[in-house]
């Protein structure tokens, strides 16, 4: 009677680690995918984009301060700190350059020479010291379509003196920037936020692979006892089976 009832307990615990070995086995397949999907995900940085000339037209428009515009020159005549790359030489300097000059037109060399001295390299260097390294390219890329769109609105085109396109480029290129860095400031905080988050995946994701390697490991050690389990059994029926040959 304890040997029949043994049999029938060991018979259900069969079940029961073969249930268990099922499940440790599909826990960890999923474990494995989906920790291989965190850790393989990389950070989706966000760009800073510079503001539209549309954004801006009606501040920019409205300003007319000579005094601020004396205020940016004397700022512009410090020396430029040391920064990486040469950006006083870079092709966009030149593209920028000619790019405003063209507001002047033919006729206007004198105005020309006046805003080319006061948009000199050590300016230019001087103006994107304080934009991110990264952040630069994007800064002189969006800039050149804002001061394309600048020269082709109307308002400008129709405006004669050329003092006052004068102020207007000096009070664009600082507005521009002011707006730029506000940005750069939002997006610079999103991306530490959203690098955090990856860091946190990553994490993540190698404990769940180590979890995946424990239960790969109940999995393994489950199958040994059902075969020790199996073999008991059949040793037990051996006895049985030489009776009823007898």
């Amino acid at each position: 009677m304890f040997e029949k009832l043994e049999n029938i307990y060991l018979d259900y615990l069969r079940y029961a680690l073969l249930l268990f070995a099922t499940l440790a086995l599909i826990f960890t397949l999923f474990n494995l995918v989906f920790a291989s999907i965190k850790i393989s995900e990389s950070p989706d940085f966000k760009e800073v984009k510079g503001p539209a000339w549309s954004e801006l037209r009606y501040e920019i428009l409205g300003i007319k301060s000579s005094s601020t515009d004396k205020k940016q020159v004397v700022q512009s005549n410090n020396k430029p700190e040391a920064i990486e790359g040469n950006e006083i030489l870079d092709e966009k300097y030149f593209e920028l350059l000619n790019l405003m000059l063209s507001i002047f037109g033919p006729e206007g060399m004198i105005k020309s020479s006046e805003f080319e001295e006061f948009f000199s390299p050590i300016f230019y260097s001087n103006y994107l010291s304080d934009i991110s390294i990264i952040q630069r390219t994007n800064f002189k890329e969006d800039l050149t379509v804002f001061i394309q769109d600048l020269i082709q609105d109307q308002r400008v085109v129709r405006l004669g003196d050329k003092d006052l396109k004068i102020n207007l480029l000096k009070d664009a290129l600082v507005v521009y920037k002011s707006n730029f860095l506000k940005e750069q400031y939002k997006i610079e905080t999103a991306n530490d936020y959203i690098l955090r988050e990856a860091l946190a995946n990553n994490e993540e994701g190698s404990s769940q692979i180590l979890f995946s390697f424990y239960s790969l490991g109940a999995f393994v050690l489950i199958l040994m006892y059902l075969l020790i389990l199996k073999v008991e059994k059949n040793l037990r029926d051996i006895p049985k089976a030489v009776e009823s040959i007898k």
